[in-house]
């Protein structure tokens, strides 16, 4: 690999690609599909499901965190003590069973001098893309009014599970805006709707696990990042990165193991560093 190419044929060149598009996407679109390494991803992509799809409700409130009493940890919702039926229950009808409740402002120290006297929220319970099925071949931001209305009903009952926890918060309401899988088909190039990638499955850590690395494909210069290398979520996906780093600087060589040499503690060591140089 020695560069990308753009929509619009512009293109960019560099000593060492890496791709956090997922490994649908890496190996599915951006590469010549006659590669037989190209051809042996795709094959073991198509063996494992995309990840699960969400409802997202975003919500824009009147007041500071504080003057709302919004808490920066975040909130399971578990209508039903048996958790496996809460969750065959959500994915049955969305209108029902677990949701999960955020405040992005609660946990932003910056939050208040960027947005001074406002707060806002996040709603979510997941939702599979066979759902809106009807609506995929319309066009985003102009879908029918059936779909308008399955949005609304989606979000409002989102909204009685925040107003569950925070009655206050009922007449501080601002704005609301409702996503579903479909947002992220369009906005993020999930195939499927999924959120997470890949879906995290036995199958894919046992048979098909070593298949998806940073070198995965064995492409000269080519590097994956993101959930597909690691395992899904916020955290997986960061630190998907730090593997990825590794691999390119060729850290985790046995002889690391025996000397200690880190990536991380030299990334630290070096940020140090540099501190002190600027503060002289």
């Amino acid at each position: 690999a020695i560069g990308i190419e753009m929509e619009n044929g512009q293109q960019l060149f560099a000593n060492c690609i890496v791709s956090g598009a997922g490994a649908y996407n890496t190996f599915n679109k951006l590469l010549p599909q006659n590669l037989p390494s190209v051809k042996a991803v795709n094959n073991t992509v198509k063996k494992i499901k995309p990840s699960t799809g969400h409802i997202y409700v975003f919500v824009g409130l009147r007041g500071t965190p504080e003057e709302n009493k919004l808490r920066a940890s975040n909130i399971w919702h578990l209508p039903d003590a048996d958790l496996d039926a809460s969750i065959a229950n959500m994915h049955a009808d969305p209108m029902m069973g677990m949701a999960f409740i955020g405040f992005p402002c609660a946990k932003d120290p910056s939050w208040a001098g960027r947005f001074p006297g406002k707060s806002n929220a996040i709603v979510i319970t997941e939702a599979d893309i066979d759902m809106f099925k009807e609506w995929e071949n319309q066009p985003s931001g102009k879908r029918d009014a059936d779909y308008q209305d399955l949005k609304k009903r989606l979000g409002d009952r989102l909204m009685r599970v925040l107003f569950q926890y925070y009655p206050h918060l009922e007449d501080k309401v601002e704005y609301v805006e409702v996503a579903t899988p479909l947002s992220n088909q369009y906005y993020l190039a999930a195939p499927r709707g999924e959120s997470y990638g890949l879906e995290a499955s036995i199958e894919r850590y046992t048979t098909h696990h070593m298949k998806f690395t940073p070198r995965t494909g064995g492409i000269e210069n080519l590097y994956m990042t993101g959930q597909d290398v690691m395992s899904v979520g916020v955290v997986s996906a960061m630190m998907s990165a730090v593997m990825t780093t590794s691999s390119i600087l060729g850290y985790g060589s046995f002889s690391d193991l025996l000397t200690g040499r880190n990536l991380m503690a030299d990334l630290i060591a070096t940020m140090k560093k540099d501190g002190k140089s600027k503060a002289q």
